[in-house]
């Protein structure tokens, strides 16, 4: 699933012409990298992270989505620190006691 998000992630950056093809291929080849030299701690999502991330969103208090939902249900307890370009995202964190970064 990670991938896929990160795939996406530039997928959109690409469309809205944020970033070039070319530097996206490059940036999907890095994280591919990374992945493999376990750079990333992977964390699965489970019954306590699903439940917690269906509390949030039934709260209404914030834009979130489904899987920026999960993201965070999963970071915080956890104690990672969220990774994101969004600025929602990032605003639910806040809002909610996740650790973030909103990158550029």
């Amino acid at each position: 699933m990670q991938l896929g998000e990160f795939c996406s992630a530039l997928a959109i950056k690409t469309g809205a012409g944020q970033i070039e093809v070319r530097s996206a291929r490059r940036l999907l080849s890095l994280f591919r990298l990374r992945l493999e030299q376990s750079r990333y701690r992977i964390v699965a999502v489970g019954r306590e992270e699903y439940v917690l991330a269906c509390h949030w969103l039934a709260q209404f208090s914030t834009p979130l989505r489904t899987v920026d939902a999960l993201h965070l249900a999963v970071a915080f307890p956890s104690g990672l620190r969220l990774l994101t370009a969004d600025e929602g995202p990032a605003r639910s964190a806040r809002h909610f006691g996740v650790e973030h970064e909103l990158i550029s």
